[in-house]
C-alpha cells in the first residue's frame, strides 16, 4: 500500500508546472484555463502531447483468442472493438462549449510550450522532462505512466481520474458506475501518481454536479469543469504548502479495475443517465 503524501511546506514560486495529456478539444480547454487561471504563481513551461494511439486490433484479437468460446462475449462485448459511439457529436458540443463558434482552430496556444511525442514514456519525452526540471506533472488523459517519467517532478506527479476511488479504476469509470446504478459516485479525483491504476493518494475527490442535461455527450464536459477546478484549487492549495494526500482504503484491485466499455453499454450508460438524471429533475421542475 502506498503512504500517505504530504507536500513541501515551502515551495519556490512560481510552481514549474508539466503536462502529459492528449489533443482534444477538453484537453485543450484544460490546459489554457489552468494557465490561464494561475498564471501568477505557476510557469507552465513544457506540455507533452501523446499522440500514440491505443493499440485497439493487438488487444482485440487476443481477447477473441481468450473467449473463443462465448460469441456474445469475444465479439458483442469486446471492450477493445472500436466503434465511435456519439464521438463525432461530443466533439462538437465539446468545440462548441468550450471554444464557441469562432474559435473552433482550438491547437493554437502560443504562449504554452507544446511538444507532440508518440508516448510519454519514450526517451525524448524523458529528456524533455528532465532539461525543464518541473516541480509537478500533472497528467490528464495519457496511459499508464512509468515511474521513470512521473519520478521525475521534484514535489510529486497528479494524474486526473474521472471515477470515484478506489470502487472504480481504469478506463470508462464513470460510465460503469451509471451502468451499475451508483449515481452517487460519478466524480473525479486528483490522485499521486504511481506505478499502478489509479491507486496512489488522494488529493482532492469530489461529485460529478448533478445537471438534467447529463448524457453520455456531456458528461465529459461538466467532468472536464470540474476537473479545472479541481486542479485550479489544488495548485493554489500546493502553492501556500502543506497539502495532504490520503492513502485509498483497501479494495481489491482485479474487481475495481475496469476496462473500455462495449459499445453496446455504452448506449445503455446514455440512456440510463438522460433517464435518471432528466428524468428526476424534469419531475422536480
Amino acid at each position: 500500500m502506498t503512504d500517505n503524501f504530504k507536500t513541501p511546506e515551502v515551495v519556490s514560486l512560481p510552481l514549474k508546472v508539466a503536462i502529459l495529456t492528449t489533443q482534444t478539444p477538453h484537453h485543450v480547454y484544460f490546459m489554457r484555463d489552468l494557465n490561464s487561471q494561475c498564471a501568477d504563481f505557476i510557469d507552465l513551461g513544457l506540455v507533452l502531447i501523446e499522440t500514440k494511439p491505443f493499440p485497439f486490433k493487438k488487444f482485440f484479437f487476443r481477447h477473441i483468442v481468450r473467449n473463443w468460446y462465448n460469441p456474445l462475449q469475444w465479439l458483442f462485448l469486446n471492450p477493445y472493438l472500436n466503434i465511435p459511439y456519439k464521438s463525432k457529436e461530443q466533439r462538437d458540443f465539446e468545440l462548441r462549449q468550450f471554444f464557441g463558434e469562432s474559435d473552433l482552430d482550438y491547437g493554437s496556444d502560443d504562449d504554452i510550450q507544446k511538444i507532440e511525442v508518440g508516448s510519454v514514456n519514450e526517451k525524448y519525452a524523458r529528456e524533455q522532462l528532465i532539461e525543464y526540471g518541473p516541480d509537478l506533472i500533472l497528467i490528464y488523459g495519457t496511459g499508464l505512466v512509468s515511474p521513470e517519467v512521473f519520478n521525475i517532478a521534484s514535489i510529486t506527479a497528479i494524474n486526473c481520474h474521472g471515477g470515484w476511488l478506489p470502487d472504480y479504476r481504469g478506463s470508462d469509470t464513470n460510465l460503469w458506475a451509471v451502468i451499475r446504478g451508483d449515481f452517487d459516485k460519478l466524480g473525479l479525483a486528483w490522485h499521486k501518481v504511481d506505478a499502478t491504476f489509479d491507486t496512489g493518494p488522494i488529493f482532492m475527490m469530489e461529485r460529478v454536479p448533478q445537471r438534467a442535461d447529463l448524457d453520455y455527450v456531456s458528461l465529459r464536459y461538466y467532468t472536464t469543469l470540474l476537473a479545472t477546478d479541481m486542479c485550479v484549487r489544488l495548485l493554489k492549495k500546493i502553492a501556500r504548502g502543506n497539502v495532504k494526500a490520503q492513502v485509498q482504503r483497501e479494495n481489491s484491485k482485479d474487481r475495481n479495475l475496469f476496462r473500455f466499455m462495449p459499445y453496446v453499454l455504452k448506449w445503455i450508460a446514455d440512456y440510463k443517465l438522460k433517464r435518471h438524471f432528466g428524468g428526476r429533475f424534469m419531475i422536480w421542475s
